[in-house]
């Protein structure tokens, strides 16, 4: 489920892996005079006479905001009026320290040891986390069970079917990586030739630059190759004049909507990368989307995206591209693998104590890549030095234009879900991904 925008009494927990300290947020909005004047007539006093001040008390499972009469901490008027209880984590109330406000007295923020229950948190390298995410329903396994089922593929946007089959009458194969197709054949003949292979000169099936093998890897009028983030067809294979080819950039589009769909193969100009994000191929015995069974919602398939591509171009960094190689965005993986708690305070109704606080107005904790972002206009896409490839430290990543405003939302509507002083960095706006629901 998407996290909600941060709003009145919202609060946040982030934990790092092996960091002694978790960072936590809390917005105090100020206190309604109304209330303070009802409080003062019930209880025959001026209105005057009665200061209120807001504590925000830090429990093992929960946090509280707490009404203080005239700053009479011990007496029976400390009432609680919010409060939120964390299901998964585990706080300590005595390690509270560097208590401070922002955000005009209105964000609260202190640092609190704070444990995962039952959970050591260790740092995961990109690898790791890439794997986690796609280790759901591997590649495979999804083609393997593919088929015994109906295969199609649409459109995104407008749904206009562009491919559709029954059971048998079509070939799925998997294909190991994105750029499975990208491999050198130098380097093949390198690694085959000049490194004591018994085989010495003999060809293997797995070589691209054999025959055989592009026999293998590539697509047939029957056959559909599947990636890990697109689709591999032949043109023959899509319903008659359901796609438009640009000629000189390669770009195909959607003849009912216009929106990319993706790109010729560069290695057979009658085959075509339809990427995942914006064409959905649908190829289950439930007719959910791939996104859907592999990794579960878009969100986690854009986190397995980045993670993938900053491990194979071993960089922190990466440009993310429209297929006509304008840039839209630049991220930067740094400390990615964070723990975040993210719930609001709600009023009270019964005590601590009491029956009414069930499992199911627990706030959970959640896994998620965090990560520093900028949207790039015309000025800066042209002057910036990871934009226009002048920072050869700068990973590059190419998709269809409706992934990269996708993506740009799903940033902009995380960065919404942190407090507003925690939102940007410098020139970078701050945001995350969920990796998962829950911890583990």
């Amino acid at each position: 489920m998407p996290v909600g925008e941060w709003h009145t009494r919202s609060f946040l927990i982030e934990l790092k892996p092996r960091a002694e300290f978790a960072s936590l947020f809390v917005d105090c909005p100020p206190i309604n005079e109304e209330n303070v004047q009802s409080d003062a007539f019930a209880s025959g006093s001026s209105a005057n006479d009665v200061q209120k001040t807001e504590l925000v008390k830090v429990g093992e499972h929960a946090l509280e905001l707490k009404d203080i009469e005239n700053g009479n901490v011990e007496s029976n008027s400390v009432r609680s009026r919010f409060y939120a209880r964390i299901a998964d984590l585990c706080l300590h109330p005595n390690t509270v320290c560097a208590l401070t406000w922002a955000d005009h007295s209105r964000l609260f923020m202190c640092k609190v040891h704070a444990e995962a229950d039952g959970l050591p948190l260790v740092p995961k390298t990109f690898h790791r986390l890439a794997k986690d995410i796609s280790s759901v329903v591997l590649l495979d396994e999804y083609v393997e069970n593919a088929q015994t089922c109906p295969v199609s593929l649409e459109c995104a946007e407008c749904s206009l079917t562009l491919f559709r089959c029954d059971v048998g009458r079509v070939e799925l194969r998997s294909i190991p990586e994105d750029d499975w197709l990208d491999t050198s054949p130098s380097m093949e003949y390198f690694c085959r030739d000049s490194c004591a292979h018994s085989h010495v000169h003999a060809a293997h099936p797995s070589d691209l630059a054999t025959g055989s093998n592009a026999e293998q890897w590539m697509p047939k009028l029957h056959r559909i190759l599947v990636a890990h983030s697109f689709t591999l067809l032949l043109k023959e294979t899509l319903q008659s004049a359901a796609v438009r080819i640009d000629d000189v950039t390669g770009i195909v589009k959607c003849a009912q909507c216009a929106a990319e769909l993706g790109i010729v193969c560069r290695r057979n100009i009658n085959a075509l990368q339809l990427h995942h994000s914006v064409a959905t191929l649908r190829a289950s015995c439930s007719r959910e989307p791939y996104v859907s069974v592999r990794f579960g919602c878009m969100e986690r398939y854009f986190a397995w995206l980045l993670l993938s591509q900053c491990e194979s171009q071993t960089s922190l960094k990466l440009v993310v591209r429209s297929y006509d190689k304008r840039p839209y965005l630049l991220i930067w993986l740094l400390e990615s693998y964070v723990v975040l708690t993210s719930g609001d305070l709600r009023e009270r109704v019964v005590p601590i104590n009491g029956n009414g606080n069930g499992d199911e107005e627990c706030v959970h904790s959640f896994p998620a890549l965090k990560m520093l972002y900028k949207v790039f206009d015309a000025e800066s896409a042209r002057s910036d030095p990871r934009a226009n490839g002048e920072d050869a430290s700068v990973g590059l990543v190419d998709m269809p234009l409706g992934c990269c405003v996708r993506l740009i939302e799903l940033l902009l509507s995380s960065s919404h879900a942190l407090p507003p002083a925690c939102r940007a960095v410098g020139q970078f706006y701050v945001g995350f991904m969920k990796l998962k629901d829950g911890l583990e």
